[in-house]
């Protein structure tokens, strides 16, 4: 198990703590809640130091190639 799998069943045991079989509604939208909101803390930080940095690039070595 991973440890971001076992910090996802702490959470749950946390705030289910007879179990998440005994709620697996209640497992489940604290699950797509926690999945949705690393989903919108990642995207920007994604966008932020991969996409940007490599569309930068990408223009510099156009540049550098209609140069020649």
């Amino acid at each position: 198990m991973t440890s971001s799998s076992a910090w996802m069943v702490f959470m749950f045991v946390l705030y289910l703590p007879v179990g998440v079989l005994v709620y697996p509604v209640a497992a489940l939208v604290i699950f797509a809640l926690a999945a949705l909101a690393c989903l919108l803390a990642i995207r920007p930080e994604n966008k932020q130091y991969f996409t940007r940095p490599l569309q930068e690039l990408q223009a510099f070595l156009d540049d550098f190639k209609s140069e020649r």
